[in-house]
């Protein structure tokens, strides 16, 4: 995306049910393209800072907002990225926006004094209830099977097996990093990439990790293909397969 001058930071990237590509950037706001790529238009939440998409079965689409001078908060989509209606006000930043099989939306919040920890809503984003109050930033979040829900924060992994009401951590294999994306490839195989510190994997159901990169570029997404196949993007260096 880009104004003719300048090119847009891209933070976040989604499919609608139409496999069109959203886009969500630096302080622009979306953009979306009809054509893979070729071309963009803009897509709503202009000026806003775009952090992450995510979409229930329904096509539903949500996208978390922080940092501009419209505030931070979560905006749905009924109408494949058309238009926008803000669903809920954060007090503080937000890095993540998850919609698990339930149907069940969470957002991840940087903290701050007065609010931080994981929010989910229930209800397609209608309300919304704090399910873990921690004083640490929330980076991505994911949840298996089973029901565990998987929170990765810097240097940890928290887990909850009673839907948020109690929580546990691990460090088992970790080292001090900021992790950027939590992927689930099989329920036996969970990913987790960091910024400079590599990739990590759990077998054991996100307990304990191995790192199968060693240190290196500072992996910003992670995303797993239908075949299997795994593509990390990082900043400012290449594409990994």
């Amino acid at each position: 995306p880009t104004d003719g001058s300048s090119l847009y930071s891209v933070y976040t990237l989604i499919t609608n049910s139409d496999d069109h590509i959203l886009a969500g950037t630096f302080a622009k706001g979306i953009f979306k393209s009809s054509d893979n790529g070729n071309t963009w238009t803009e897509s709503g939440l202009t000026n806003h800072w775009v952090i992450s998409f995510a979409k229930n079965n329904s096509g539903v689409l949500f996208a978390a907002s922080i940092g501009s001078q419209f505030g931070s908060g979560v905006f749905k989509s009924t109408d494949k990225g058309s238009n926008w209606d803000k669903v809920w006000d954060a007090q503080t930043g937000m890095n993540c926006v998850y919609v698990d099989y339930d149907q069940n939306v969470y957002v991840g919040l940087n903290y701050f004094e007065s609010s931080g920890g994981i929010f989910r809503s229930t209800d397609n984003g209608t309300t919304w209830n704090q399910i873990f109050n921690l004083q640490e930033n929330v980076f991505s979040i994911t949840r298996l099977n089973s029901g565990r829900i998987l929170v990765a924060c810097y240097g940890k992994v928290y887990y909850s097996d009673n839907e948020g009401s109690t929580w546990n951590s691990t460090t088992t294999g970790l080292v001090n990093f900021t992790p950027s994306a939590l992927v689930i490839k099989n329920q036996n195989e969970i990913f987790l990439s960091t910024l400079g510190y590599g990739i990590y994997k759990s077998t054991d159901n996100g307990l304990s990790w191995v790192n199968k990169t060693g240190a290196g570029p500072e992996y910003s997404s992670l995303i797993i293909n239908i075949d299997g196949s795994m593509y990390a993007g990082t900043r400012g260096y290449w594409v990994y397969r």
